[in-house]
């Protein structure tokens, strides 16, 4: 049974986290004032999915054929930033949209790995502990001995002297 579509893939958060580096440049780019066609070219450079490049070299000849951005990108991106591209290319805010798709994508990678820290971060914490009792338990010498000592109701210093006392 496949996992429930709310549950973020690995593959999922890459996919979003190379949207939102690839709709960040472009918007720099468009906003620095460079033509569509190149500023995907140099783009492309910051995806680090393997698709999203291909997705975007298909972009580039679909638009030097006359097509939009939008339905250039179909398969390559997610289907919301697919539709603020689309608004964006028909409001002439291309750029601002390309900036909104990166904020959201950069929330939606940032928030699952939120969590997974939050639930791992216990879990080291009593791994680390228990290693660190391990090896408190088996080491020889004083806290080994005094370990012993509060067990068995003694004072510490009583039980280092009664050692001391006695010739091994």
């Amino acid at each position: 049974m496949p996992p429930p579509a709310s549950w973020n893939c690995p593959g999922d958060l890459e996919l979003k986290d190379s949207t939102a580096k690839f709709a960040r440049t472009l918007g720099l780019l468009l906003k620095s004032g460079l033509p569509i066609v190149p500023a995907l070219n140099i783009a492309r450079a910051s995806a680090t999915n393997l698709i999203v490049p291909e997705g975007i070299d298909r972009a580039v000849a679909a638009l030097s054929d006359g097509s939009t951005l939008a339905p250039a990108l179909a398969g390559t991106v997610p289907p919301l930033a697919l539709q603020m591209i689309a608004v964006g290319e028909e409001s002439s805010r291309l750029e601002e949209l390309c900036f909104r798709v990166a904020d959201t994508y950069d929330g939606e990678v940032r928030r699952p790995l939120r969590t997974a820290l939050a639930l791992i971060e216990p879990a080291l914490i009593l791994l680390r502990r228990a290693r660190r009792f391990r090896r408190a338990r088996d080491a020889p010498g004083d806290l080994r001995h005094q370990l012993q000592g509060v067990l068995s109701g003694r004072r510490c210093n009583d039980l280092a002297a009664s050692e001391r006392a006695t010739p091994a």
